[in-house]
């Protein structure tokens, strides 16, 4: 598959997704403002963000309270759109550590798996 039609299959789908977050977060707000407004659990809350995270650049470090979408870059410039990429760059070292994290947690599982499929295997 080509390069340009896999971003074009990426827009279709980023004009087709809808979330009434989408909205909410032109502006940084926190979980329990969003919890207030929409009436839905925390657990709900995060859903609907990881959603909206696969089709849209949502900012929320652990530096900053809140989730808001990153600003469109064809209203920025200079200063503005230099103090936009800090923050989507530092989302991205924040998700990158995560994975990395989540990566030394598998290790130990997958070791233990082996060992007992071994083990079950000897059995059978």
């Amino acid at each position: 598959m080509s390069k340009l039609r896999r971003m074009k299959q990426t827009q279709e789908a980023k004009e087709k997704f809808y979330s009434p977050m989408l909205q909410l977060l032109q502006d940084v707000k926190t979980k329990a403002e969003l919890k207030e407004i929409l009436k839905i659990s925390d657990r709900a809350i995060r859903d609907e963000i990881s959603q909206c995270s696969m089709y849209y650049a949502v900012i929320a470090t652990s530096d900053k309270s809140g989730y808001r979408l990153a600003k469109k870059i064809e209203e920025l410039s200079g200063e503005s759109l230099l103090q936009e990429l800090e923050e989507v760059e530092h989302q991205i070292h924040e998700i990158s550590s995560r994975i990395k994290c989540l990566k030394k947690r598998l290790k130990p599982l997958i070791a233990y798996k082996k060992v007992a499929e071994k083990k079950l295997g000897g059995n059978l």
